[in-house]
């Protein structure tokens, strides 16, 4: 997918619990193009008041021009 302009977020994931996250399937998130401002680019996030826990995580990001931001973590 291509974002231009302002795009804020691609391709993001978001987990937010007052407990545990579980999880035994793949977290993908992708972003593929951006240009200019795109903010956020394949983020994912897990945010828990207790435990964590999941077999893989992946976020990818490529093809950044201009003010990428944070590309994938």
């Amino acid at each position: 997918m291509s974002f231009f302009n302002d795009a804020g977020a691609g391709g993001e994931i978001t987990l937010q619990a007052g407990g545990d996250i579980s999880t035994a399937n793949l977290l993908l998130s992708e972003s593929r193009s951006f240009f200019r401002d795109a903010g956020v680019g394949g983020a994912i996030t897990l945010d828990a008041g207790g435990d964590i826990q999941t077999d893989e995580i992946n976020s990818e990001s490529s093809s950044f021009q201009g003010d990428g931001g944070d590309g994938g973590w």
